[in-house]
């Protein structure tokens, strides 16, 4: 991406290709981060999710018990 720019750019203004790189590696670097975050919440919600399936079956055995003990 911005290294390319910055070989490939022998007479122009190196500063401003500089800029280019390192606005390239800011936006890699907080994409990496997003993808991380998203990746690890998703992971989190997805065993919660399963924990809270059991702990729903488990209030509906009870709520079975209940029942037939009221009968």
């Amino acid at each position: 991406m911005g290294l390319v720019r910055y070989i490939s750019t022998i007479d122009g203004d190196k500063k401003s290709v500089k800029r280019d790189i390192m606005i390239d590696e800011v936006v890699l670097s907080i994409i990496g981060l997003a993808i991380t975050v998203v990746g690890m919440l998703g992971g989190a919600l997805y065993w919660l999710g399963k924990k809270f399936g059991e702990i729903d079956k488990r209030f509906d055995e009870i709520d079975r018990g209940f029942e037939e003990i009221n009968k």
